[in-house]
């Protein structure tokens, strides 16, 4: 019957004044909480549509929106009806701005942030609704869901590609809220632990991976996150057999232990990732769990209206490209990949993506356009902090350093670099005047890689040339 309902119809609905009713939606409220977190997911559902059915027969009160967002929850979560959570979520939102409940605000946001909006908007929103969960918990005295909320920043982060650094100054800012449940206090110091070793440059040791794992099967979803956050940053300094080791013992029980949660997408892309490039080693008959992952990521994005799941669909298609032969096409699927993490400012994604592509073209003996991608995958780990990856590629190619020295040197004045060949197609190449500095170089390489046709490989060259020298125009000759 509310779904009958406009959105303006259910924020006016008739107020409750039944005390029978209101008391029962009390305590409704009040078992909701450690319902859910005893995993007695039908009772828990039961309780939220049994509160719903006292408001429609005798009005909305103050505790509405907190049901409203469990039912969005159970939509999204179990039934996978993206398009009713949606519109659930919307009115959640907006019953929120008219009447809220600061007093439960700690659990609606929560719901609000990690099960929606990170779902239907993007990780950065959701890092913002689970802010305002976590202080509205701490003035209300929910220590508990001011935990949870506080926690479930950390993956919205790390979803985000937020710098490690930062991610390790909240952790350490929120310690005292973290403590609050034991579970979210046992994953932050994890996360402390190797967001301080991988941004101070610090080697990765045997016995941190062994934290990770000697979480307890029984600590369920926030065992699992830690094994799925750090994926990429571990897998790209020396630890992709222990990531691959972590995913295949979670990922079959994933979607069930971390229902509804919005890293399930990370899993997706590194289990597709993993096996791609099983595939391009051999073993043709990985692929099949490639298409899975990318059909499902596929299935995310159509089904929420979402775009932050773009960079990791292109990233696979790459990959399948890849592992089929195609070099030329998995180069453009790369670039486009690595377009749209840039567009989403997800430097965790560009690196990774850069430096996938840099392996390609080494293997087809480009090492001008490789090492322009390298250089790309390297700036980007700088961005996302990941100074362990910095220092490994500093030491396999000590030119970076020189690279991103030259490059800040030049900040503000003109640099020059050593003509540089862009390649066109399959064979022809451009040569790029020497006046041009790095910034130039990697604007116009990330603006061509992209295109399809020579001529406007030519006239995107052309273009960076007259902004790079000050030129009224620029023609190409012939000698």
């Amino acid at each position: 019957r509310f779904a009958q309902l406009s959105q303006a119809e259910i924020v006016g609905y008739r107020e409750l004044t039944d005390p029978r009713a209101s008391a029962a939606i009390s305590i409704l409220s009040s078992m909701m909480a450690p319902t859910g977190l005893a995993g007695r997911t039908l009772l828990w559902v039961l309780e939220a549509e049994t509160a719903m059915q006292l408001m429609l027969d005798h009005g909305r009160e103050r505790y509405s929106g907190s049901f409203f967002v469990a039912h969005a929850m159970v939509l999204q979560a179990v039934l996978k009806n993206f398009a009713a959570a949606r519109r659930w979520y919307d009115l959640c939102v907006a019953l929120e701005a008219v009447a809220p409940a600061p007093e439960i605000g700690g659990r609606t946001y929560l719901v609000i942030g990690y099960y929606l909006s990170a779902w239907f908007d993007s990780p950065a929103l959701a890092i913002t609704c689970l802010e305002k969960g976590l202080q509205l918990g701490t003035e209300a005295g929910d220590p508990l869901y001011a935990a949870l909320c506080a926690s479930a920043v950390i993956t919205a982060m790390m979803l985000a590609g937020t710098p490690l650094d930062r991610v390790l100054q909240f952790v350490e800012s929120r310690a005292a809220t973290l403590q609050g449940d034991g579970g979210a206090w046992a994953n932050a110091c994890n996360v402390r632990n190797l967001c301080q070793k991988l941004t101070r440059g610090e080697p990765i040791q045997a016995a941190d991976l062994a934290q990770l794992s000697a979480l307890p099967a029984s600590a369920g979803t926030i065992r699992n996150n830690s094994l799925v956050n750090f994926g990429i940053a571990l897998s790209v300094v020396g630890f992709e057999d222990q990531v691959r080791a972590w995913l295949a013992e979670i990922g079959p029980g994933f979607p069930v232990v971390n229902a509804g949660q919005p890293h399930l997408a990370t899993l997706r892309l590194l289990e597709g990732l993993f096996a791609a490039k099983d595939a391009q080693a051999g073993a043709s008959e990985r692929l099949e769990l490639t298409n899975k992952a990318l059909s499902e990521l596929r299935q995310f994005e159509a089904q929420t209206g979402a775009t932050h799941h773009r960079p990791a669909i292109l990233l696979l298609e790459a990959e399948l490209a890849r592992a089929s032969g195609d070099a030329d096409l998995a180069n453009g699927r790369y670039a486009r990949a690595a377009a749209a993490a840039r567009q989403h400012e997800m430097p965790q994604l560009v690196a990774l993506i850069c430096e996938r592509r840099c392996e390609l073209l080494t293997a087809e003996r480009m090492p001008d356009d490789a090492a322009l991608s390298r250089h790309e995958a390297y700036v980007a780990y700088k961005r996302w902090g990941h100074v362990r990856k910095v220092q490994l590629l500093e030491a396999a190619h000590p030119e970076l350093r020189a690279l991103a020295g030259a490059s800040q040197a030049g900040q503000g004045t003109r640099g020059t670099m050593a003509t540089m060949a862009v390649s066109v197609g399959a064979q022809a190449t451009t040569a790029i005047n020497d006046a041009l500095d790095l910034a130039s170089v990697l604007r116009i390489s990330q603006e061509i890689s992209t295109e399809l046709h020579a001529a406007n490989v030519v006239n995107k060259v052309l273009s960076g040339i007259v902004q790079n020298a000050g030129a009224e125009r620029a023609r190409p000759g012939r000698r």
